[in-house]
Order: structure tokens, then C-alpha cells, then sequence
């Protein structure tokens, strides 16, 4: 009768012990899928930021900015091959002369100074 008590016993603490390692599995896999929601939400900002970024462009820059668009790589770029190291020989010198470019910020004056 002992035998059997003792058997059980560990029986008993094998499954507590399964148990355990259930719950904190479950633990990780609802922190593992919080930070999986928190980086979609992120993205989402993200995309919604550029989309913005890039209407203002093309209201700034009319038809410059839809062919610059247009030119842009369909899928991300890796950073190394911009690094100055692996462009030293396609080095552009930079622009002469004032920009013709507004900035965004006498834009955003002068769309306010008409709309008020």
C-alpha cells in the first residue's frame, strides 16, 4: 500500500510538472505574440507615415517627385551597397547654387497664409 501511495505520489508531481511547463510555454507564447502585435502596429505607423511623406512630395515637386517614385526600388535596399566604402567610385558632387526645391517649411507658411 505504501508502495502503491509513493508511486502515485510521483505520478502527481510528474503531471504538476508538466502542468508548470505549460503554463510558462503559454506565458512566452502570449508575450512572444504581444510583441508580434505591437511591431504589426508599428509597421502600420511606419506605412502610413511614408504614404503621407510621399503625397506631400508629389504636391511639393508635382511630376518630379511621381517619376522619382516611379525610379524607386520595388524592394528594400541593402544598406552595405550604399555605404560610401563600395560607391567610392560613382561619388557625386553635391549641388552648386542655391536649391530650387521650397522647403516643406515656406510651404506649409504659405499654404496657411492662404487658407486663413
Amino acid at each position: 500500500m505504501q508502495k502503491w501511495g509513493e508511486t502515485e505520489a510521483k505520478k502527481r508531481g510528474a503531471f504538476f510538472d508538466i502542468q508548470r511547463k505549460m503554463q510558462g510555454l503559454q506565458s512566452e507564447l502570449f508575450e512572444l505574440d504581444r510583441h508580434l502585435s505591437d511591431h504589426r502596429v508599428e509597421r502600420a505607423r511606419i506605412e502610413t507615415r511614408r504614404d503621407a511623406i510621399e503625397r506631400e512630395a508629389q504636391e511639393i515637386m508635382g511630376e518630379e517627385a511621381k517619376t522619382a517614385l516611379e525610379a524607386a526600388p520595388e524592394k528594400d535596399v541593402d544598406a552595405q551597397s550604399l555605404s560610401p566604402a563600395s560607391t567610392s567610385s560613382a561619388r557625386r558632387s553635391p549641388p552648386s547654387g542655391p536649391s530650387t526645391r521650397p522647403s516643406s517649411r515656406n510651404t506649409r507658411r504659405s499654404r496657411s497664409a492662404t487658407t486663413s
